[in-house]
């Protein structure tokens, strides 16, 4: 993690009194300004704070609200400045991006949520695709047409296709795994890149 001070403080003088003679003090001061804080691309809160050692900041937070135990589990930290404040991006291991999720539940509308619920199903496929790029390229277990079998199965148990069986109506507010294309894409990103940096379903701003 790259150090980030966050604000730059602001110098004003002031004029002190001393036995009929003024001195000229100069002061730094940080206002304190909003911070908006992510988690894996999951909006989690904004803060009124002081926006200055931003990275002890994130990391003190992160502890305090139980979302992380130590800060190894803290990836990495991105501080960028807004135009009404700050942004103080948060990356962590998924184990603890699944507390994240189950607090932003807590914080949001169903509608919220269900979005939210299909970027954390369409990851899942995503990182299927990166095990099996990985499991291919070490043992070589994929045979001919598993590839085409797995598409197949993401293409019949996606929301619109479930919902629409038997002519029923598609809600696409009620998704919470995504549709058909969506989780063949996905899949497909992980079997042809195998990085989990393809999967960051949570910072696309089209799924």
């Amino acid at each position: 993690m790259a150090p980030n001070k966050g604000a730059t403080p602001l110098c004003f003088s002031v004029l002190k009194p001393d036995h009929g003679a003024a001195e000229v003090i100069e002061r730094d001061i940080i206002l304190e300004a909003p911070i908006a804080i992510e988690y894996n691309g999951i909006g989690y809160a904004v803060m009124m704070a002081t926006p200055i050692d931003l990275e002890d900041y994130a990391v003190g937070f992160s502890m305090s609200e139980g979302l992380v135990s130590h800060t190894d589990d803290i990836l990495a930290i991105d501080a960028h400045k807004a135009d009404l404040g700050w942004i103080l991006r948060i990356q962590v291991p998924q184990e603890n991006a699944a507390k994240v999720f189950a607090r932003a539940r807590q914080r949001v509308s169903e509608r919220e949520y269900n979005a939210l619920s299909v970027r954390l199903e369409l990851q899942a496929d995503c990182f299927a695709g990166v095990w099996a790029n990985h499991a291919q390229s070490a043992r070589q277990i994929l045979e001919q047409g598993d590839v085409e079998e797995a598409m197949n199965a993401a293409a019949k148990i996606g929301d619109d296709a479930l919902q629409g069986a038997g002519g029923g109506r598609v809600v696409p507010e009620s998704f919470t795994h995504g549709t058909s294309a969506q989780r063949q894409h996905w899949f497909d990103s992980g079997l042809k890149n195998g990085t989990l940096k393809a999967c960051d379903t949570f910072s696309a701003r089209g799924l």
